[in-house]
C-alpha cells in the first residue's frame, strides 16, 4: 500500500496490504479505483508493478497476486449469503482449530489485551501512524457493517453488541491522535469481553 502513488505519504514499502480494481491500463499509466476514496485515480505502471508485488506482505504465497475470471455458480440472495457466512464467523469467535493460523496469532480478546499492553510498552510509531489513518475508523466501519447485518438477520442481541464494539472501537480515533495512551488501553481493554459475549449470543 505505501508504494501507490496517488496515497498521500506513499513512497516507502510499509507491508500493509490493499486491493485496487485496475480499470484499463493505457501505455505507461494503470487507471484503478480504490476502494479507500480514490475513484478513477492513476499511478504510472512501474509504480505500480511495484506495489503489486507486495513482498513484505507476510500472508501472500507469491507475488502479484490477482483474482480474476469470477464465475457465478449459483444466484444468492444478500440474506442467504449472510445465513451462511454465519457459522463460520461464529467458529473464529471461538477461536476455531480447523484453520490454522501462523504462530504468534492472536484474535478477539486476547488480541486487545496484548495491543493494550503494546500501548503501554511504547507504541510503535509507524503502528499509532496506521491506526491514525486506517486502522481505527476501518475496525469501526467493519463492526458497524456487522450489526447492521445481524440485524438484518433478526439477531438483534448479536447486533446491539457488534454496534457496542463499533463505539468502543470509534472511540479510539481521538486517543490515539492525541497521544493519550491511558484512554486508548482502557478502550482496548474494554473491548476485549465483548468478543466473548458476541460469540455467546450469536452461538446459542
Amino acid at each position: 500500500m505505501g508504494l501507490l502513488a496517488h496515497q498521500p505519504g506513499s513512497g516507502r514499502a510499509v507491508g500493509a496490504d490493499h486491493y485496487v480494481v485496475v480499470l484499463a491500463v493505457d501505455g505507461d499509466t494503470v487507471l484503478l479505483h480504490d476502494p479507500q476514496g480514490y475513484p478513477y485515480a492513476t499511478v504510472p505502471t512501474g509504480v505500480f508493478a511495484e506495489s503489486w508485488r507486495g513482498e513484505l506482505v507476510a500472508y501472500l504465497e507469491r507475488p502479484y497476486a490477482m483474482r480474476s475470471g469470477f464465475v457465478r455458480r449459483e444466484q444468492v440472495s444478500q440474506a442467504e449469503a449472510l445465513r451462511r457466512s454465519l457459522p463460520a464467523g461464529v467458529a473464529w469467535l471461538g477461536g476455531r482449530k480447523d484453520k490454522p493460523v501462523p504462530p504468534g496469532t492472536l484474535g478477539q480478546a486476547e488480541a486487545a489485551e496484548r495491543t493494550a499492553e503494546l500501548v503501554e510498552e511504547g507504541l510503535d510509531p509507524e503502528v499509532r501512524q496506521l491506526w491514525q489513518a486506517f486502522a481505527v475508523r476501518v475496525g469501526a466501519r467493519r463492526l458497524n457493517d456487522l450489526a447492521v447485518c445481524l440485524a438484518s438477520m433478526g439477531l438483534e442481541k448479536g447486533a446491539a453488541v457488534a454496534a457496542g464494539q463499533a463505539r468502543i472501537v470509534g472511540g479510539l480515533q481521538r486517543p490515539v491522535v492525541a497521544g493519550d495512551d491511558a484512554a486508548l488501553m482502557a478502550g482496548l481493554r474494554e473491548l476485549a469481553p465483548t468478543y466473548e459475549r458476541l460469540r455467546a449470543v450469536l452461538g446459542s
